[in-house]
């Protein structure tokens, strides 16, 4: 499946979106999603968080980081430079 090129602040829009999606998600901070060589999937991004974050209810937790996938199967960021 080839990935739409988009730029990371529109990214960080869309996991922000997911965020506001659940209540318990409130102390989750982005941090930012940074350019990466493509992995085996060939997504070339990646996303900070999570650090000291906590979402107490796991289903939250599950439902963010499936979102996140999702995206990372959708697009791709403009390489730096």
């Amino acid at each position: 499946m080839s990935r739409r090129v988009i730029a990371s602040d529109e990214i960080n829009q869309m996991i922000r979106a997911e965020l506001r999606k659940h209540e318990a998600s409130d102390k989750v901070s982005l941090k930012s999603v940074y350019w990466q060589e493509p992995d085996i999937t060939g997504c070339n991004w990646g996303v900070n968080m999570w650090d000291e974050d906590i979402i107490e209810e796991p289903a939250s937790k599950e439902h963010i980081v499936a979102a996140i996938k999702d995206l990372r199967s959708r697009f791709n960021i403009p390489e730096p430079g």
